[in-house]
This record gives C-alpha cells, sequence and structure tokens, in this order.
C-alpha cells in the first residue's frame, strides 16, 4: 500500500514540488529581467562601446545564471532518483540481510 503511495500520488507531489522550487529558483535569480534587458545599454549611456560592454557583461551574467541554474535542476533531478530507488533498495537490501540470517543458521 506505502508502495502504491510512493509511486503514485507522492511521485506527483514531489514532481509538483520539484517543479515549483526550479521556476522559484530561477524566478529569483532574474534570468527573465536578464534576457529582457540584454541589449540595453547599462547606466543610460546609448554610445556604441558603451552598448558592447553592457550587453558583454549581461551576456556573461546571463551565462553564468543559467549554468547554475542547469546544476541546480540536475541536482532537483537527482533527488528525483533516489526516491524512485530508495524502496528497490530498501526491499533488496531487507532480503539480503534475512537471506544472511538464515543462511547462517
Amino acid at each position: 500500500m506505502v508502495l502504491l503511495w510512493w509511486y503514485s500520488t507522492g511521485l506527483v507531489s514531489l514532481l509538483r514540488q520539484v517543479r515549483d522550487q526550479i521556476t522559484s529558483f530561477a524566478q529569483s535569480l532574474n534570468l527573465g529581467t536578464l534576457t529582457k534587458y540584454l541589449f540595453v545599454p547599462m547606466y543610460g549611456y546609448n554610445d556604441i562601446w558603451s552598448r558592447i560592454i553592457s550587453f558583454c557583461v549581461r551576456l556573461v551574467q546571463f551565462v553564468i545564471t543559467a549554468i547554475i541554474t542547469l546544476v541546480y535542476i540536475v541536482i532537483e533531478l537527482c533527488g528525483v532518483v533516489i526516491w524512485l530507488l530508495a524502496p528497490p533498495v530498501v526491499i533488496g537490501n531487507l532480503i539480503y540481510q534475512i537471506i544472511g540470517l538464515l543462511w547462517i543458521q
């Protein structure tokens, strides 16, 4: 009964939480704002060099932020994989220990 919940309702709940956490993390890093202002010059300077420097700085900032977000997504997905593998590992270890106890006697 517990395994039924673990792989149905519990998994759906976990996936929703992971989705919400990833969305919240991306919003906290302002990825949308970074893409919106990628081509807008910083500090209101409109000459060509200010635009080039602003674009390069914001592009580097966007790439680093995107990499951090991707690492966070990978970590969250590893958590989901651990969630999926936990019951078989626990049950397998229990069976292994029980067989070991029966073998000794």
